[in-house]
């Protein structure tokens, strides 16, 4: 990114390597290892700032089919971020930390009737700091004819400040060395309901509320740490359809609001989205191109110290992509030309222009 006097670099890469096994006609293990990097440069004419984060994690899986009508998921989860490293050059400040957290979790899928489904399960973690975190959550799925399908589900998840959040308020005196921010909570509660209307054409809609509480930031006007909650609510549809010849249309609106416990809006939250997305087999099946398209309303991209907000108008980009499972045995292959048409928004900062991105994957099965 080139913002003018300022220069900045983003990057990050994963590796995962998943090892399938059963067990016994009654429990099956589902191992995954992954291993990764992020990367961020920036230069100003205050000086030169960095971020590196690397890690790796290990995630064992049961499922478990021993009773009638019941489908048991447990296991356990380990991740160290063995490096994590901030450094502020205006500031004098280079900070190196790590963090680890091991979790456990179950949950259980039971078939109460033929159409009527509970699912229900906790997550513990626990990280180096002392802290543990629950995660519970719990879903109710109901087929009331053919092709119907109502889903209730609600939910609660947490997250852990990262090295930026937690150190930068400090680098910069607005709380005192050793403040522990808390830990971010979001309680989520939603109702889908999903109709097929023929063989080919689906269509879902959806109703949503989430509550966030403990989420903090730095309002750099005010200088000082601000610590709030959040509600925001909203709904969305979609409509899907399938042609025989290979061909697909996807066409989805969503509608939301997210407030803080103030009545103020929060940045980037804007209230419209609509997305439309079509895609079509070439070259006798061998290729898929496709075409998505995406708008976005009016939105606020930060408050004033009088709470006024800050707002840029909506905009619209357009992404093309071409993509093979089938060219080389073994091999899939993607290109993609983001913002096509080089449409200009912005946000914080000028949104991207064209660009052009390049994916490989190999499968070793």
């Amino acid at each position: 990114m080139n913002l003018g006097e300022v220069q900045a670099t983003d990057e990050s890469a994963f590796w995962t390597l998943t090892h399938d096994r059963r067990l016994g006609p009654d429990l099956k293990l589902s191992a995954q290892a992954s291993v990764g990097q992020y990367l961020f440069d920036q230069n100003s004419p205050g000086g030169t700032d960095f971020a590196r984060g690397r890690w790796y994690g290990l995630d064992l899986k049961f499922v478990g089919t021993w009773f009638d009508r019941h489908t048991w998921v447990f296991g356990t989860e380990h991740r160290n971020d063995h490096e994590q490293r901030l450094r502020f050059e205006g500031a004098g400040y280079d900070l190196r930390t790590r963090h680890r957290t091991d979790a456990a979790y179950v949950y259980d899928n039971h078939d109460i009737l033929d159409n009527l489904q509970l699912n229900y399960g906790l997550r513990v973690d626990h990280h180096d700091t002392g802290r543990q975190t629950l995660s519970p959550r719990m879903g109710l799925i109901y087929r009331p004819w053919e092709g119907a399908v109502l889903k209730l589900s609600s939910g609660k998840a947490n997250r852990q400040p990262v090295p930026y959040e937690s150190y930068a308020s400090v680098v910069w005196g607005i709380v005192p060395e050793g403040y522990v921010l808390p830990t971010e909570q979001v309680t989520l509660n939603e109702l889908v309901w999903e109709q097929q209307l023929g063989p080919r054409t689906r269509l879902m809609a959806s109703l949503f509320g989430y509550r966030t509480r403990d989420r903090s930031y730095v309002n750099w006007d005010l200088n000082q740490l601000v610590q709030q909650r959040i509600v925001s609510s909203g709904a969305d549809v979609e409509w899907e359809h399938n042609w025989i010849d290979g061909r697909r249309l996807k066409v989805s609106y969503a509608w939301q609001t997210a407030k803080d416990d103030g009545g103020r809006q929060i940045p980037l939250s804007p209230h419209h989205l609509l997305k439309l997305n079509f895609s079509a087999p070439w070259m006798d099946d061998r290729v898929r191109w496709g075409v998505e398209a995406q708008a976005v309303s009016r939105r606020c991209v930060g408050l004033q110290s009088t709470d006024a907000c800050i707002a840029v108008g909506g905009y619209s980009v357009t992404h093309l992509t071409l993509s093979s499972s089938r060219l080389v045995p073994g091999w899939e292959a993607s290109v993609s030309v983001r913002n096509l048409f080089n449409r200009r928004y912005s946000d914080f900062i000028t949104g991207e222009g064209r660009g052009v991105w390049l994916q490989l994957g190999r499968d070793f099965k």
